[in-house]
């Protein structure tokens, strides 16, 4: 989908240069005394680069404005000013429109790229001679419009996109975490306790996931919806069970199958209400390969020779950074949580000892995630978990209440 999402949109963009070209002339005489290069300003190019960056990543956009720098460079072969012109504009525009939580945001960066545009036009006025100074204020008036046009066509098209090829944008996520969605008021009704969890785990990923570059709006709508497989048997699950243990009447194997089975039952889930490829991504990783140690350990007691790879999850290990922090936060909710004691001390204890087993297990491998922002998403962790717990440092001489 990303192939067709780029393809169509260097056909596009051809698309809006021919019919700019083929409209330029005419208005340019219906005007009179006017440059018909005027008009090439008006072209909606930061809009085609914006759409790949919200909808795939920044990497994959540089690479679409490197590829159509040179087709400009084709379609421009005596004037290089223009492509040069295009490749600025998509470039602030790719830096301006990182995250949209809101409508409101693409129309403010909009006129920000707005007021950048008219910038750089006056600058090449300078710079080109070729271009008749006294066309200088429609030329801006051109180029402010070329980005009110992207911004729009951004607005109209995102949810075209989402429609066909199943995208997901942070409006979406908005709307994912606005906890009105079916799946979140039935897991809070049928599974309280997995309800609860994932709610902390979103607070957790949404303060760590801005330290590292990510989308708080995207991280907290997956650690939301990352366990939602648990709903099909609730009172399997630690945090749900409020008295007898159902595992007690199973063998250790059985049990770790049920665990396990929570992925696979969550993919359905999301794929019935077309959750998309993100959460879809989180439900399916944010255990890797991982060692259900607690049943394993029993299974050991009664076979020393069992196997481990019953034990463990399917995967994939985390692809992304995304999903490496819903799993990192995952496993401190869990281990904090069943703390005795809580305070600074102990949530750094523990956290520190859950990233050591994570990362000496490999399940970070596959992912593109630095030693820069595993120590920022840990400082990150131990402060949203010390305001949670209400922990703080105490001190040799200070008196308890």
């Amino acid at each position: 989908k990303d192939l067709i999402l780029i393809s169509s949109n260097i056909i596009l963009s051809f698309v809006f240069y021919n019919i700019i070209v083929s409209l330029s002339i005419p208005f340019s005489n219906w005007m009179g005394n006017i440059d018909a290069r005027i008009f090439y300003f008006l072209l909606p190019m930061p809009f085609l680069v914006a759409i790949i960056r919200l909808l795939i990543n920044s990497e994959t956009a540089i690479f679409f404005v490197l590829v159509e720098a040179l087709s400009l460079l084709l379609v421009f072969p005596s004037n290089f000013y223009f492509p040069v012109y295009y490749v600025l504009t998509s470039i602030v525009f790719l830096y301006l429109i990182t995250h949209i939580e809101k409508r409101s945001f693409v129309i403010k960066k909009t006129f920000l790229l707005g007021l950048i545009s008219m910038g750089l036009t006056l600058l090449f006025f300078l710079m080109d001679r070729t271009l008749p100074f006294s066309n200088v204020l429609k030329a801006l008036l051109m180029s402010f419009l070329g980005a009110i046009i992207s911004g729009f066509l951004i607005l109209g098209s995102m949810p075209l996109w989402e429609w066909l090829l199943g995208y997901t944008t942070d409006i979406t996520f908005l709307e994912y975490t606005t906890l009105n969605h079916p799946v979140m008021k039935d897991m809070a009704i049928r599974a309280n306790g997995t309800y609860q969890h994932s709610l902390t785990v979103g607070t957790i990923v949404e303060s760590a996931a801005s330290k590292i570059g990510l989308s708080p709006l995207a991280c907290k709508a997956m650690a939301y919806f990352h366990d939602i497989g648990k709903l099909e048997r609730p009172d399997y699950f630690a945090e749900n069970q409020t008295g007898s243990n159902k595992h007690e009447e199973l063998s250790p194997s059985m049990s770790a199958k049920i665990i396990i089975n929570h992925v696979k039952q969550g993919i359905e889930i999301a794929r019935k209400y077309n959750l998309g490829d993100k959460i879809e991504n989180a439900i399916t990783q944010h255990h890797g390969t991982s060692l259900i140690r607690f049943f394993y350990s029993k299974s050991q007691e009664i076979n020393p020779k069992t196997q481990e790879e019953y034990f463990r999850y399917p995967g994939p290990k985390p692809q992304t950074k995304e999903v490496a922090l819903i799993m990192l936060a995952d496993s401190c909710e869990a281990g904090v949580r069943s703390l005795k004691t809580k305070n600074y001390e102990t949530i750094n204890d523990m956290i520190t000892k859950i990233f050591k087993n994570i990362i000496d297990d490999g399940q970070l491998n596959q992912c593109n995630i630095t030693l820069e922002d595993i120590h920022n998403i840990k400082t990150s962790f131990i402060s949203t978990f010390s305001g949670l717990y209400h922990a703080r440092i105490e001190y040799p001489d200070q008196k308890k209440d």
